[in-house]
């Protein structure tokens, strides 16, 4: 039986139980030092005051149930050291406060030890509690599905202060907890997923800064569902992501997450996870190098050394014989990708078969003809990225032949077409989304130009003149005007209706191809 578990159980018969802290005695020279030992409750009083002497039992008898929120608590006994409770609280006295290191909260409730309590409980949702054995910490486990626990030696190490001003950032309700002893063995600081019996283990350096990426991640859920809300999470990630396709009517979604869970628990969060619903984002399946056709299934998106900062790769966990169905077990899943994070993972770009031959004046590329076709020849090549379920591809599809044909005796322009959903070009080349026109200049096929104007076939005529020197190519400048002057009307109408489509999301999961 695991430790966890036997401490949940012993809390719960009883066998654990948090000890009360220590009440404090503050005389006035060591006042400035009380306050610096955060979480603190300190309750300030006096003999003179009629109310100190109930606020005070109450406060002393609250104190014996503080123990799970590793507080420190004093009391500083203002009769004897009226200037110095004058200047911090002023005369008004009892006064009940609790300090963090950013700000403090006073107490505005009656003499009443479960309302003391009830404010200290709700006051250390947003503060770091302060043990000093592991044990300790570990009593509150049956309380908690998750938690931070920091491990010091005290508190004046940039490692504790670090941690302390993370755990003192505006969070929504995250336990964090420190134990601080002498005789810790060593510093470190970990998240603890209680229900998983998991724990990870930070491993940056000692700033705000790592350390709260670190917490973002660790947060953030082994597995989810991809949606349109968190598709920019998964789509744009630099580090490498795990996408799980499934069926949805067929396969069950809690016991691939649960698959899934058990592979990224291997990989420190260096690699993200996401499942996909094949049912909901068919378009994304084939896009990502999958054939659709045996579910579920899994591919890996990373990162691909590039000009291009965006340029990404896609390794497919697929079986040799492609009527077989793929195996996705997490050991499966865990050997595919260290073998890409070891370096030992081929890189296989998928193709149509090479058609016998070109039937109409745009040439059609496939993954094999790719580099032979647009990068090797001395030719301006202009390529058009398409998808079968593109709309907005079909539309163009006439007006390129169009132009195509106008071109045919120009012998240094080539225009193709390439179907991203069967074929893969070289990883270095961005696409992303439907259509996607590149320009290939000859002798510059590195630096591919892109065409941003798809929707003006008037655009695009002038995009190829303005970019292939010497080009003869009808370009309708009135049309474009027309469609400028059009533009910036519904721009100026926009405007006065207060729509801002600056702000609008991108569309990760090709929902605007319905």
């Amino acid at each position: 039986m695991n430790s966890i578990l036997l401490l949940v159980i012993a809390s719960f018969f009883g066998i654990c139980e948090a000890k009360p802290p220590k009440l404090i005695h503050v005389k006035e020279k060591y006042h400035d030092a009380v306050l610096g030992l955060y979480p603190l409750v300190i309750l300030y009083h006096s003999h003179n005051s009629t109310d100190s002497p109930a606020m005070y039992e109450a406060f002393t008898q609250a104190i014996q149930e503080f123990g799970p929120f590793g507080v420190t608590v004093a009391e500083v006994n203002c009769s004897n050291m009226y200037k110095m409770c004058k200047r911090t609280v002023g005369k008004k006295l009892p006064v009940l406060k609790m300090h963090y290191r950013r700000g403090s909260n006073k107490y505005e409730g009656e003499a009443d030890k479960d309302e003391i309590y009830e404010w200290v409980e709700k006051s250390m949702k947003k503060g770091l509690r302060i043990f000093k054995t592991k044990e300790e910490v570990e009593e509150l486990y049956p309380d908690f599905d998750h938690m931070f626990i920091g491990y010091f030696e005290d508190r004046k190490g940039i490692e504790f202060q670090t941690y302390e001003s993370v755990a003192s950032s505006p969070k929504d309700g995250t336990l964090f907890t420190a134990v601080i002893n002498k005789n810790v063995p060593k510093t470190k600081v970990e998240y603890v997923h209680i229900e998983m019996n998991f724990i990870e283990k930070y491993r940056g350096k000692w700033d705000w800064v790592h350390m709260t990426r670190w917490k973002s991640d660790v947060e953030a859920p082994f597995v989810e569902e991809i949606t349109s809300d968190n598709a920019k999470t998964y789509m744009e990630s630099r580090k490498p992501v795990g996408f799980y396709f499934i069926d949805g009517k067929e396969d069950d979604m809690e016991f691939v997450k649960g698959e899934a869970t058990k592979a990224a628990k291997n990989f420190d969060r260096e690699v993200l996870f996401v499942i996909v619903d094949h049912n909901k984002h068919w378009r994304l399946t084939k896009t990502l190098g999958l054939p659709a056709t045996h579910f579920p299934a899994f591919t890996l998106v990373a990162p691909f050394p590039s000009l291009d900062p965006n340029a990404k790769a896609h390794y497919p966990l697929l079986p040799d014989n492609p009527l077989l169905k793929p195996t996705i077990s997490p050991a499966a899943v865990t050997e595919h990708i260290r073998s890409f994070l070891n370096g030992t993972l081929p890189l296989k770009l998928r193709s149509e078969p090479v058609p016998a031959e070109q039937t109409g004046k745009v040439v059609k590329v496939v993954g094999d003809t790719f580099n032979e076709t647009i990068l090797a020849l001395d030719k301006y090549v202009f390529v058009k990225f398409t998808a079968p379920w593109c709309h907005k591809c079909k539309k163009l599809a006439p007006q390129f032949e169009e132009i195509a044909e106008e071109l045919k005796d120009d012998k240094r322009v080539v225009l193709a077409d390439f179907d991203i959903t069967e074929n893969d070009p070289w990883p270095e080349y961005v696409i992303d989304g439907f259509p996607t026109l590149l320009l290939f200049p000859a002798n510059k096929k590195n630096t591919p130009i892109k065409c941003e104007e798809f929707y003006s076939i008037q655009k695009v005529r002038r995009f190829l003149r303005e970019n292939i020197p010497d080009l003869k190519i009808a370009v309708d400048e009135n049309s474009i005007k027309e469609e400028d002057e059009r533009e910036a009307r519904r721009a100026k109408m926009e405007k006065k209706m207060g729509i801002d489509r600056s702000r609008e999301k991108k569309k990760y999961l090709f929902e605007d191809e319905l």
